[in-house]
């Protein structure tokens, strides 16, 4: 038999001439290699070895830092949220790139809402199977893509004791677009958007299914939300005729809501003469933008009359012009449980009145701030020679 070589181990560069290292020494070290590997799976570039040794240094013995600890926290929340947002457009332009080439390909699809697929037979199929299709498009863009299942919000929670799979109904994609922040969407949704779901899918408990990984409990509805934004620009005759321009912004479920209902309807026509009807108004000009974008965002503007009422020197007007949320959201045909807001809304309206030369406002409303259960609503109207403005928010 040969001999055996024994090399002895070194646990650290300023250990090498130290043959027997304490246990101390080897537990310092076994701490470093530990932050090190978190650091080098953070893909940190540009890191500097000698500051990270002086700051501990620093620390440990109670010297002089070179920065307050609210100052490092400020420091390392700006640089890290700054990395998620590239890391997450770095992802977005992946997938888009994928998209445009595979959009080439003989028989590929692509819908309004930039889904695409491609028919291998033809069949039936549910909102599940185009998930999963979905899912292997993204992993063929190289981007980390997983079922979410859930149960549908009509059908009412998922027990808390006992939320076994049996009560899982469906399922929409998850999407890791960093290593923190998840995105959700239903690729059978045709006016959706990443975090821009159905209704019905919006729910508090959903579980993640990964391989090689144990699942865990996501919030969909927390992730979903609505926010729409109308400036109007009128002037006032002594008729009582308001002329004027209303442009609102939308996003999420506002951009897709109002996409949906476009699509629905008949024609055009039918659609505008609807909104005529329900605003009480003559429709002069109207206009969108990216309505038939692959985008969470929309624009409408619309050119407007608007008739109140007037009698003798006196003209009865609503400074807000039209109502906000003029109907009921929870007026529906069936009953279907839980009555509520399915996802968070946020709706402001500005508007800016100019007055007729000569008259006076004699009555003007009082701020108004309504507060109950998460909600808050508030109307301020304010006036400043002959003009009117007027602030509404939910």
């Amino acid at each position: 038999m040969g001999d055996v070589n024994v090399k002895s181990s070194t646990f650290a560069p300023d250990l090498k001439e130290k043959t027997n290292p304490t246990h101390m020494n080897k537990i310092s070290y076994a701490l470093g290699m530990g932050i090190g590997q978190q650091l080098k799976g953070m893909g940190i570039e540009d890191f500097s070895v000698q500051d990270f040794t002086q700051s501990i240094t620093d620390v440990l013995t109670d010297a002089a830092t070179a920065m307050t600890h609210r100052e490092a926290q400020q420091l390392l929340n700006e640089y890290f949220d700054r990395r998620a947002r590239e890391q997450a457009q770095d992802a977005i332009a992946e997938g888009k790139a994928f998209l445009e080439a595979n959009a080439t390909r003989e028989g590929v699809v692509t819908t309004k809402s930039g889904l695409q697929y491609e028919v291998l037979k033809e069949g039936t199929g549910s909102n599940a199977d185009i998930n999963f299709l979905y899912i292997n498009m993204l992993h063929d863009a190289g981007l980390e893509a997983f079922p979410v299942g859930l149960r549908l919000r009509t059908r009412g929670h998922l027990p808390l004791t006992h939320a076994s799979l049996k009560y899982l109904s469906t399922f929409v994609v998850g999407i890791q677009l960093n290593d923190s922040t998840l995105a959700y969407m239903d690729a059978s949704a045709e006016d959706g958007y990443l975090n821009v779901l159905p209704a019905k899918l919006l729910v508090e408990r959903a579980r993640t299914f990964r391989k090689g990984q144990s699942g865990q409990w996501v919030n969909l509805l927390s992730a979903s939300g609505s926010r729409e934004v109308t400036t109007i620009q009128a002037a006032v005759s002594q008729e009582g005729i308001v002329s004027g321009r209303r442009v609102t912004m939308m996003q999420g479920q506002a951009a897709a809501n109002t996409r949906k209902r476009w699509r629905l309807a008949t024609d055009s026509l039918e659609m505008l003469q609807q909104m005529q009807s329900d605003a009480d108004m003559e429709i002069a000009d109207y206009q969108q933008e990216s309505r038939h974008d692959f985008s969470p965002k929309m624009r409408e503007s619309v050119s407007f009359t608007k008739q109140f009422d007037a009698a003798d020197d006196l003209i009865y007007l609503n400074p807000l012009v039209f109502t906000p949320m003029g109907k009921s959201p929870f007026a529906a045909a069936t009953r279907d449980l839980p009555v509520e807001f399915p996802y968070s809304q946020q709706e402001q309206v500005n508007v800016v009145l100019t007055l007729p030369e000569g008259w006076q406002v004699e009555e003007i409303p009082k701020p108004v701030t309504l507060q109950m259960d998460g909600i808050s609503a508030r109307v301020v109207c304010l006036q400043n020679g002959q003009t009117l403005t007027a602030r509404y928010s939910l």
